[in-house]
């Protein structure tokens, strides 16, 4: 069984090399590791050193060696969870290069993001019809509070966000043009605001239709939708 007054060699004893360990963690002020850690590892960088050592080494030797040891695992430490060097109250994922790397984050700001704005919003606009770019437009002004926008035009917020929709709709065709595209909303994307040959009066999608516009009825759909709701009932 080990004691504390077992004799290592130059003259230390167990007992001196527990104290010189405890005494190089507690220096350490930055609460990176476990105390229990960073006691055993300046112990091991310590007891090294005494063994190694072909003569007496000054206790100050001793305590240099192992806050070195400590100070190796809290530089691990905060290089594992991303803290920028020489700085203690960066905190977390501070490095540049670490998020770059695991955050996807650039170290110094791209230009992508103006250069694609300048050069897409253009033709992005260019391919909505008058009555979406006044919606956007619209829109825009009135920082994205749709109520206020749609009576700044004079129509419905059913009908404007209508607009926004299709607008949307065929701003993202255009965006992945050349690609296939995805669904948005249960439509695809490249089938743009075409939606094939307009129904002719008398059917039930121009009646529809009529709906839609907040228009009456002609006296070709009203009969098909007054058909269409009797069925409707007689299936309840």
């Amino acid at each position: 069984m080990l004691t504390a007054d077992l004799h290592l060699a130059h003259g230390y004893t167990l007992a001196d090399l527990n104290r010189l360990a405890r005494a190089s963690a507690s220096s350490n002020r930055t609460m990176a590791a476990d105390h229990r850690d960073l006691v055993d590892a300046a112990w091991s960088a310590i007891a090294d050193a005494i063994y190694a050592a072909e003569h007496w080494l000054p206790e100050h030797e001793l305590l240099r060696l192992g806050k070195g040891a400590i100070w190796s695992i809290v530089r691990d430490h905060r290089q594992t969870y991303g803290y920028r060097d020489r700085e203690w109250d960066a905190g977390l994922a501070s490095a540049p290069r670490f998020c770059a790397y695991w955050l996807g984050q650039q170290v110094t700001p791209s230009p992508e993001g103006p250069i694609v704005e300048r050069l897409t919003l253009p033709r992005l606009l260019a391919a909505l019809t008058d009555t979406q770019r006044r919606v956007v437009a619209a829109v825009a002004a009135h920082d994205g509070d749709r109520p206020a926008a749609a009576a700044a035009l004079g129509v419905t917020e059913k009908a404007l966000n209508h607009q926004l929709r299709m607008a949307r709709m065929t701003c993202a065709a255009l965006w992945v043009e050349g690609e296939t595209p995805r669904r948005v909303a249960g439509r695809r994307l490249d089938r743009r605001n075409h939606r094939g040959p307009v129904a002719s009066c008398g059917t039930l999608a121009a009646a529809r239709r009529h709906r839609d516009r907040r228009e009456p009825l002609c006296p070709k759909c009203a009969p098909v939708e007054a058909a269409y709701d009797q069925k409707r009932r007689a299936r309840r």
